[in-house]
């Protein structure tokens, strides 16, 4: 018995001491979630007084912050000579906007911040290095890039009110443009950045690959008032020798074309869809160079010959080949950009639309020979089709979303603007994967009708409901023992996701408009749900 009651006391002993040990290495102090401009790690911000904040983690009670100390530096060093700010340290528990207080920073440039901080335990701690980049703040910041475009609308033609179909006669159709410049890189690259600016929406190619996963590059302005432009770091991305930029771009709300046969809400014209870019290249020996939008870049019609955020999208993929934004492709017979103005640019400080969620289907029907298929997501969602189909060159697939269907099982768009559709041509035999880049819908249904060319059917490989919103972090979760308030909190949940882009909406087809109840009304909910301070603000 007394050995047994030994044996109890060792091991209680033993266990006691488990439960401790990890207690010694988790009541460390940190320093984390480092904020300059209320964003981590930001490439472009429109100030050179920024603001920083931080969060303060223990594992022991009764923490506080006594003391802290920012240092700002040209390099990840941290050397005496490259410090342009030492705050030394201040006893104050303030950790929220604090703001520069160093030597005059440059625009277009690289900085680094780290934080220390000492708790009332007499703990120090020290933040991971931070990196932020000024952006271009001026005019002059841009050099020589100019904007660059296909076609320019005729001044008479320019509309910033949205007006019903009816009152803005457009009797010519412009085609939508894609861009190219190619470059050789013959030494090591140590950075490169590069701010780029498409309206109404781009996407950037570099050697045939996308620089980043957003969608609906940039947010939405009052274009005759300011446009945003995006920073990146392609540093790892260039090869050495010949390498390709490229863009592709779309309508949005910059421009919404005249076409019979598909919804039209409004006709904006604030222009036609131009370029405007500049690329700073650093190189380890010191050197740099600077690569521009100018009347040298190489333009041509692009394979998508129908964009519009109230009527959908087509993809002709017999205009060009699948690799015209490689560097092995051979341009010469493409035209020379024109050279026009556009709006005052920021930097886009709100997080971009992405794709946030995908929906596999969850069930479909066939009908016309399995020629037309309707397919259900389960989710009604703003989003896209992503698809992977086989098919014959000239073969044709179109797909009308929905978020109701008819009594026969059709799609309904008759609230949601009608008709709103995706096409596709192929080009070759084979295979391909596609999803439409410039514009979205809300749906659940998704009817696929498939037109061969010939006598061999198309085939429908995969298909998916692309969701996509705003990528700002979902901070707030509401779960409880009533499972009707948990529906109700999911539906209201998917009205916010399915209507945060770059601005509120008012819904995610018909309109897409930002009205007033999004932001005041509604303004609880999505402040409660997420992290939309930047957003707001943008919004108002």
């Amino acid at each position: 018995m007394k050995n047994i009651v030994k044996q109890g006391i060792v091991l209680g002993s033993i266990f006691l001491l488990l439960l401790a040990m990890p207690l010694v290495g988790m009541a460390k102090l940190s320093v984390t979630r480092v904020l300059i401009e209320r964003r981590e790690n930001p490439l472009g911000i429109n100030t050179l007084k920024p603001s920083f904040s931080w969060q303060l983690h223990s594992d022991k009670f009764d923490v506080q912050q006594q003391a802290y100390r920012i240092e700002v530096s040209k390099s990840t060093r941290f050397a005496k000579q490259d410090l342009l700010w030492d705050s030394q340290w201040v006893a104050a528990e303030q950790s929220l906007n604090l703001l520069y207080q160093g030597n005059p920073l440059a625009t277009g440039t690289s900085y680094y911040i780290r934080i220390h901080v000492r708790d009332n335990k007499k703990e120090t701690a020290t933040s991971a290095v931070q990196r932020f980049h000024t952006g271009l703040l001026n005019a002059e910041d841009w050099g020589n890039a100019r904007w660059i475009a296909k076609d320019i609308l005729p001044d008479s033609l320019v509309n910033p009110l949205p007006l019903s179909s009816s009152k803005l006669r457009l009797d010519k159709s412009y085609d939508l443009p894609v861009f190219r410049k190619s470059v050789q890189v013959k030494k090591k690259i140590s950075s490169s950045i590069a701010y780029v600016a498409g309206l109404g929406h781009y996407e950037l190619l570099l050697n045939g690959k996308r620089v980043d996963d957003a969608v609906l590059q940039p947010g939405w302005t009052k274009y005759d008032k300011e446009a945003y432009y995006v920073v990146y770091d392609l540093t790892q991305a260039w090869q050495q020798g010949k390498n390709t930029i490229a863009a592709l771009l779309g309508n949005g709300f910059y421009y919404i074309p005249p076409i019979k046969g598909r919804f039209q809400k409004h006709k904006v014209a604030f222009g036609l869809p131009k370029l405007k870019l500049k690329i700073v290249n650093i190189y380890t020996d010191g050197t740099q160079e600077i690569i521009v939008s100018d009347a040298g870049w190489k333009i041509h019609r692009s394979p998508i010959t129908f964009s519009s955020m109230y009527g959908g999208e087509d993809y002709d993929a017999r205009i060009l080949p699948d690799h015209w934004s490689a560097p092995v492709y051979d341009d010469r017979n493409w035209q020379q950009a024109r050279i026009t103005d556009g709006p005052h640019l920021r930097a886009q400080d709100i997080d971009p639309v992405k794709i946030m969620q995908r929906f596999a289907p969850v069930g479909f029907q066939q009908a016309d020979g399995g020629k037309r298929i309707t397919y259900d997501f389960g989710q009604n969602a703003s989003g896209i089709v992503t698809m992977q189909m086989t098919g014959q060159a000239g073969d044709t697939v179109r797909v009308y979303p929905a978020e109701l269907l008819t009594a026969d099982g059709r799609p309904s768009q008759k609230h949601s603007g009608s008709p709103y559709y995706y096409q596709y041509i192929f080009a070759n035999d084979g295979t391909v994967s596609w999803q439409p880049r410039f514009t979205y819908y809300g749906f659940r249904y998704a009817e696929v009708q498939l037109h061969p060319a010939g006598s061999k059917a198309v085939r429908m490989d995969a298909i998916q409901l692309a969701h996509i919103r705003n990528s700002t972090a979902q901070v707030g979760s509401f779960q409880s023992s009533d499972t009707l308030f948990n529906q109700i909190h999911g539906l209201i949940n998917w009205a916010i996701k399915s209507n945060m882009v770059s601005v509120f909406t008012d819904c995610p087809h018909r309109e897409k408009l930002g009205w007033l109840e999004q932001l005041h009304l509604m303004g609880p909910s999505v402040q409660f749900n997420f992290d939309a301070e930047r957003l707001f603000a943008k919004s108002l």
